[in-house]
């Protein structure tokens, strides 16, 4: 319906609890460079294994992204989060695997990023920081991360991070609690098992 619409700049279809979105089948290029995706609450890719549509990666303009309760499931493709957007919404999926690292040391421009409500397991990468340097929003709670958190987790832009009801250990790094503004229920959560100095 939308492939051939070459001037197409955003594209919202969300809150539509019984709207099925089918980018698979058949499979396609867009002629268009999209800014804003809004699928948010619609059924995506349903029919062709429940999967994030391709023709996103050939999305260079995207700026943000909502996918959130979509039925996505699989692992989060690193391209994803190591590309040109800036906001990014997967909330509410069943995404599994771990978090995913940078291709060939990318450094992600991404300002916020949620990806609660997953089954995203593992540790939070090592090098956190680096990988994600202009995130002010991050939401990763209510998924089954584990482990201490990164020593150098958390920069000065870095201002809302979630990370209740995961599987957490260990104490919370000192640049959390110096540079954050806001840090909400990192350790108040009974499944998650910080110590704070």
């Amino acid at each position: 319906m939308i492939a051939n619409v070459s001037g197409l700049l955003s594209l919202d279809l969300s809150n539509n609890y019984q709207l099925e979105v089918e980018t698979e089948s058949p499979t396609w290029v867009p002629r268009f460079q999209l800014f804003f995706i809004y699928l948010a609450n619609c059924k995506v890719n349903k029919r062709s294994g429940s999967n994030i549509p391709s023709f996103i990666f050939t999305q260079g303009a995207l700026v943000f992204l909502d996918l959130s309760n979509t039925s996505l499931v699989g692992v989060i493709p690193s391209w994803l989060l190591y590309n040109f957007t800036r906001f990014i919404s997967l909330r509410s999926n069943s995404f599994n695997g771990p978090f995913p690292l940078p291709p060939q040391n990318t450094t992600s421009l991404l300002e916020s990023l949620d990806i609660s409500k997953n089954l995203v397991y593992g540790p939070v990468p090592v090098h956190f920081s680096d990988f994600f340097p202009l995130l002010t929003y991050c939401d990763m709670s209510t998924n089954a991360l584990q482990g201490k958190l990164p020593s150098t987790m958390g920069t000065e832009k870095l201002q809302h991070l979630l990370l209740y009801n995961n599987f957490f250990s260990g104490e919370i790094p000192p640049g959390l609690m110096r540079n954050m503004t806001d840090l909400w229920n990192t350790w108040s959560c009974p499944t998650t098992n910080f110590k704070v100095r």
